[in-house]
């Protein structure tokens, strides 16, 4: 696992790890104060290992800590990749080309029985985030949205290029949220684009009342960057200490090896 999106850690602070030559940066709930009511909720982190914690160093080590939903870490790359930025335009790597990077949004989406207010917040975060990356950045939203998006089916041509065929189950008002951002902001949900033998290998999280299973952990990505993503499929038998199953997405980076990017959720 090269980058690991943690989420709903309950941690306090903006904290850096350092653990046997990988590294842990987390965002959470301001600290109390002394005297003041410990109360833990949300937490958002990134995990990095060794390529990618040395990737992050060289890349000046930057990373945000916007609220205890949503944070960002930037990877340098190297050369720099072929491929396309935001809103289709071209970008090419070359020795005299500053270097490209990967941005990586790590997300805890409130969930449905949050008010409009939170919810509204956190996509305003969201988009502010977004909005500062770099056009010519590949990047990687991960994390769980607590929302059902279904699957893109004949006649929905207005989120055409944002859900593919092969999602699980039916749209509910945070999944119809979390879509009109992604076209608002030209990404695409990479788990429905997938085709697969199981449905076992598309859901992550099952409802501990009706015990049924859902689809509520996503991995974004900008539409015009989609075809660095190979695949994006569920690893059951990981065992992550959590009620979400492991999504895992294979990302083709170019001129490095291929890297796995892993969204896991952490209690």
């Amino acid at each position: 696992v090269s980058v690991a999106g943690i989420s709903e850690t309950r941690w306090f602070g903006d904290n850096r790890y350092d653990v046997s030559g990988s590294v842990i940066l987390s965002s959470g709930r301001k600290l109390p104060g002394v005297g003041e009511h410990h109360d833990r909720g949300e937490g958002v982190g990134v995990v990095l290992d060794g390529w990618a914690a040395s990737a992050w160093k060289d890349g000046g080590e930057e990373w945000k800590a916007v609220s205890s939903r949503v944070m960002s870490v930037r990877l340098k790359l190297g050369r720099g990749i072929d491929g396309l930025g935001r809103g289709g335009k071209r970008v090419r790597g070359s020795k005299d080309r500053e270097a490209s990077h990967l941005t990586v949004v790590s997300v805890y989406a409130p969930t449905h029985k949050s008010s409009d207010e939170v919810k509204n917040q956190f996509y305003e975060e969201l988009g502010d985030l977004l909005e500062g990356v770099a056009d010519t950045d590949m990047l990687v939203v991960v994390g769980d949205f607590n929302a059902r998006v279904g699957s893109r089916v004949e006649g929905e041509h207005h989120w055409e290029g944002v859900i593919g065929p092969h999602g699980v189950g039916n749209k509910n008002d945070n999944g119809k949220l979390l879509l009109s951002f992604c076209a608002a902001q030209e990404l695409a949900i990479m788990n429905t684009f997938f085709e697969k033998n199981s449905v076992a290998k598309k859901v992550t999280w099952q409802h501990a009342g009706s015990k049924g299973w859902h689809c509520i952990d996503f991995i974004l990505m900008r539409r015009a960057q989609y075809k660095f993503c190979n695949d994006v499929e569920v690893m059951r038998s990981a065992d992550c200490w959590t009620d979400h199953k492991l999504l895992c997405m294979k990302l083709r980076l170019r001129p490095r090896k291929d890297r796995i990017v892993k969204k896991v959720k952490k209690k």
